[in-house]
């Protein structure tokens, strides 16, 4: 479906009771719900969100902390703008035993998330997080309109308990700009044996 703009919780959810693998959500936009594109539970594989906008929700996308693993999530060429919380949110529970890596956030923009303010609800935030990840040509302009939100980093990653490595994580062509409240980019809770490269 093209376009999806009704009230309610999840514009679309993924749970699957097996092993789920190769999911593509691509060429929609989503206004005014809970949560744009939502995975909910199980595992998966390879899931992708291409050329979509999400716009005005309360995520834009979520991988909950009842996905145990999730081996490879990519959104590229998407547009995510004034949600009430994070544009993404992954495992925001920051359970660290979960399985989250080989994320690639590309050629995409995100303009005013985190628009309720609270704590936490950071722009992009990789909570529990200790996989790889790939960044590359994304905008993102942080602040609820002409304030920073104080409660929010920008960018996130953070072990969220104890301290252990970080995956492979590679930062090109990113911006942070705007109104950031505690910081445009944050590595917390890792030893560092992780590789961050950027340019």
């Amino acid at each position: 479906f093209p376009s999806h703009d009704t009230s309610g919780s999840d514009a679309i959810s993924f749970e699957p009771t097996t092993a789920g693998a190769y999911v593509t959500v691509e060429n929609v936009t989503v206004n005014n719900h809970g949560v744009g594109v939502h995975f909910r539970s199980g595992t998966m594989t390879d899931a992708k969100v291409l050329n979509s906008t999400l716009n005005g929700n309360g995520f834009g996308v979520r991988v909950a902390s009842a996905v145990t693993n999730m081996t490879g999530l990519t959104v590229d060429g998407c547009t995510m703008n004034n949600n009430n919380s994070s544009a993404i949110s992954v495992n925001p529970s920051g359970t660290v035993t979960n399985v989250n890596t080989n994320y690639t956030i590309s050629n995409s923009t995100f303009t005013n998330n985190s628009t309720s303010g609270l704590a936490n609800q950071h722009d992009l935030s990789f909570f529990g997080f200790n996989g790889n990840a790939t960044l590359s040509n994304v905008t993102l302009t942080s602040g609820n309109g002409t304030t920073a939100n104080s409660n929010s980093y920008g960018i996130v990653f953070t072990r969220g308990s104890g301290s252990g490595p970080l995956g492979t994580v590679s930062l090109n062509n990113v911006t942070v700009q705007g109104h950031v409240g505690k910081g445009a980019l944050t590595f917390q809770m890792y030893n560092y044996e992780g590789i961050v490269t950027g340019k």
